[in-house]
């Protein structure tokens, strides 16, 4: 987490997938957010841009719900 503000999208990665490198860890979270339509919309109504390196806290929540809790 950088700030109380925003978790790194490597840190969300590496909640979700802790066995995989953070390389493969991450792609996979990008893959899963493409394929689900609610965290696409989501983000997107927050002004999310896929090249951002980090989620709000909100936005992190929003995954860590779709995807499961770490």
């Amino acid at each position: 987490m950088n700030n109380n503000n925003e978790y790194t999208k490597t840190n969300v990665a590496r909640k979700l997938f802790p066995k995989l490198p953070t390389h493969s860890a991450t792609n996979k979270l990008s893959g899963w957010i493409k394929r689900n339509p609610r965290i696409t919309a989501y983000l997107k109504s927050t002004g999310y841009n896929k090249n951002d390196r980090s989620f709000t806290v909100k936005q992190a929540r929003v995954i860590f719900e779709e995807l499961g809790a770490p």
